[in-house]
């Protein structure tokens, strides 16, 4: 069995700070397929709230969703400023394996190193892994997994 030494871990890791209409998300930029611009979302009868509609990605229909509106927070209407970033899976619970999620804004890249975040005191969401102050601005790391899990049940289901 081999061993993992210190010194082939990253040292950073390439990631996006992605906008939200409260805060922002923090995840690595292998987790984000494309940014795209918003666009008129396709209608999902008996969707949950948190799945907005689809999307016409690549040819591909894929279900988009929002982050808030996934953690039970209530959000402004959806406009033209806003983009959609477009998620790749990192699990097989989502047929298609990729998922868009609306956005407020253009993501901004960081390279993350774990001294530089500071963990803080408050209660997560199911779908939250964690909170973290990057830089002094507050971000949430999501649980991929767990979202996944829900929207790849919500397809199915519909």
């Amino acid at each position: 069995m081999a061993t993992t030494s210190v010194q082939t871990l990253p040292t950073q890791v390439p990631s996006l700070i992605i906008p939200l209409e409260r805060g922002s998300l923090l995840v690595p930029n292998s987790c984000v397929a494309e940014i795209i611009s918003y666009t008129q979302l396709l209608p999902v009868e008996n969707a949950p709230e948190w799945q907005i509609g689809n999307i016409q990605w690549r040819e591909i229909v894929l279900p988009c969703i929002s982050f808030e509106k996934l953690k039970g927070e209530t959000v402004d209407a959806y406009s033209q400023k806003d983009r959609i970033a477009i998620f790749n899976t990192i699990t097989d619970k989502v047929e298609k394996r990729f998922y868009g999620m609306i956005i407020r804004g253009i993501p901004r890249l960081a390279r993350i190193v774990q001294e530089e975040l500071v963990e803080e005191e408050k209660e997560l969401s199911s779908f939250e892994k964690a909170c973290v102050q990057f830089n002094g601005e507050p971000s949430s790391i999501p649980d991929l997994e767990a979202i996944e899990s829900v929207v790849g049940a919500a397809v199915q289901a519909a």
